[in-house]
C-alpha cells in the first residue's frame, strides 16, 4: 500500500507545482496590468490638474480681476458724488431679494437710507 501513496504524493506535488506556476503567471500579469493602470491614472490626473490650472488662470482669475476693477471704479465714482448719502448707498447692499434667514430685517434701514439720499438730492446747493 505504501507504493500507492508514493505515486499519489508525486502527482500531488506535480499538480501543486503546476498550480503554483499558473498562479505566479497570473499574478505577474495582474501586477503588470496594475502598474499600467496606475501609470495611466497618474497621467489622467496630471492632465486634469493642468486643465484645471489653465482654466483657473485664464478664466476665473481674469473674471475676478475684471470684477475687482469694476468694483474699484464704482468706489472712485462714489467718492466723487456731492451727496454723501448717495455714497452710503453705494456701500450698502440694498437688494431685497437676498434676505438672510436668521439675519435682521433691514427693510426699514433700506427705506431710511433711500429717503435720506433723496432728501439731500432735493436740497438746493448752498454757495459759500
Amino acid at each position: 500500500m505504501s507504493s500507492l501513496n508514493v505515486g499519489t504524493d508525486a502527482m500531488a506535488d506535480e499538480f501543486k507545482a503546476q498550480f503554483d506556476e499558473a498562479v505566479a503567471e497570473r499574478q505577474a500579469k495582474e501586477d503588470a496590468l496594475r502598474e499600467k493602470n496606475v501609470g495611466d491614472a497618474a497621467d489622467h490626473v496630471a492632465d486634469f490638474e493642468t486643465a484645471r490650472r489653465d482654466k483657473l488662470m485664464n478664466t476665473t482669475m481674469k473674471l475676478n480681476r475684471e470684477k475687482e476693477h469694476e468694483f474699484l471704479d464704482d468706489l472712485h465714482r462714489g467718492e466723487e458724488c456731492e451727496n454723501p448719502w448717495e455714497r452710503v448707498l453705494t456701500l450698502v447692499d440694498l437688494n431685497p431679494e437676498t434676505p438672510e434667514a436668521d439675519g435682521p430685517d433691514v427693510a426699514r434701514l433700506r427705506k431710511v437710507l433711500i429717503q435720506k439720499k433723496n432728501e439731500d438730492a432735493k436740497k438746493p446747493v448752498e454757495s459759500d
